[in-house]
């Protein structure tokens, strides 16, 4: 997808596993952000974001001992004049973090940073990920084979984003709306998180509060997926209810919700030839900046509970009724002709109150 690049630079962390690590090359200038080949590359990096297996997390800057000092750095670069000058300070700023996060994980690798400012479908973002080089082979004009080594576009290593809207809408929020505003998002390999931390946390990231609207847009959104396929569509209503089942277990153990494992509930709906696709395009669509489903999230129980059940609160009486358990039918739990709630299959404990009562 097209991106509008102002700023962009790309600098060095020098560091091999379980070795010191080394002075920072830090560029004093940045790179030319018309140049079609840097183009391509930002747009590529951008690409991968929120893919399957670049799956972000969403959150905020720390406000504690862990904020470090490039959540700062940001605040003064956004409301600076945008030039060269104020871009290159606030990635030196991070530069600065990571070393001294990544001096003290002897198992943790450099890399190089790239750092960009851009707009993508009107919103503005600040972006720095790390890419690294990976080995392979070129034939040459006299069909000899030669090494080399080529920036690996297949997957972000680790990376942070900043979303300058939403970043806005936080600072302007009470409290109570902060908690399901995140403006930052972050990617790290799941295979090695505390390896991959000091990346995070040294531009100060923490993931966001138990989110009640990831709970409901996880239902809503996948939903609405199968409904704009014509052949994913007639599955819908059985993907929604085995979603819900799933939040409700999650919930139960007191276990985060996981986009994997929802690729893995709706990869039983789709045509063999076409699952990997869809399963891709399903998780970029839940993860992202739009939608806001992070790669992990706490099942909010309110939330949950308002989505699968109708709740009435009188003067002289309550109900709370299952919404699978509610039809139109003479034969459903709770029978609703229009006018008249039926119901049916009244518990034996309830039963003996009622008669109890009347007794």
């Amino acid at each position: 997808m097209a991106i509008l690049l102002s700023q962009v630079v790309i600098h060095e962390l020098i560091k091999e596993q379980r070795e010191p690590i080394q002075p920072s090359n830090v560029k004093e200038e940045t790179l030319p952000a018309d140049n079609p080949t840097i183009q391509k590359l930002v747009e590529g990096i951008v690409d991968l974001y929120g893919k399957k297996n670049n799956s972000a997390q969403y959150g905020v800057f720390e406000t504690g001992d862990a904020r470090g000092n490039f959540p700062d750095a940001f605040e003064g670069y956004k409301g600076a004049e945008e030039n060269e000058d104020n871009f290159i300070e606030a990635t030196k700023v991070a530069m600065t973090q990571l070393y001294l996060k990544a001096a003290d994980k002897p198992t943790a690798s450099g890399g190089y940073i790239l750092f960009a400012d851009y707009v993508q479908n009107d919103v503005r973002y600040f972006l720095s990920a790390m890419v690294k080089q990976k080995p392979g082979y070129k034939i040459t004009g006299a069909l000899k084979v030669e090494d080399l080594e080529y920036i690996d576009l297949s997957r972000l290593h680790q990376a942070a984003k900043v979303n300058f809207a939403k970043y806005e809408e936080f600072a302007a929020a009470d409290e109570v709306e902060q908690l399901d505003i995140n403006y930052l998002s972050f990617v790290s390999p799941r295979n090695n998180k505390a390896t991959a931390g000091y990346f995070i946390s040294a531009f100060g990231c923490k993931a966001g509060a138990p989110s009640a609207k990831a709970t409901e847009a996880v239902v809503k959104e996948s939903v609405a997926f199968f409904n704009a396929d014509e052949t994913l569509s007639a599955h819908a209503a059985e993907l929604s209810k085995k979603l819900y089942e799933y939040l409700d277990n999650k919930q139960g153990e007191n276990q985060p919700a996981k986009l994997s494992e929802i690729e893995h509930i709706a990869r039983e709906f789709f045509p063999a030839d076409e699952a990997d696709n869809l399963a891709e395009e399903l998780v970029a669509h839940l993860n992202s900046d739009e939608v806001g489903v992070p790669s992990e999230f706490s099942v909010n129980k309110t939330r949950l509970h308002k989505m699968t059940h109708i709740v009435y609160k009188g003067d002289d009486f309550q109900l709370t009724l299952d919404k699978d358990d509610i039809g139109q039918d003479a034969g459903s739990r709770f029978y609703y002709d229009g006018n008249r709630l039926v119901i049916n299959e009244l518990p034996d404990e309830f039963k003996d109150m009622l008669d109890e009562h009347f007794g």
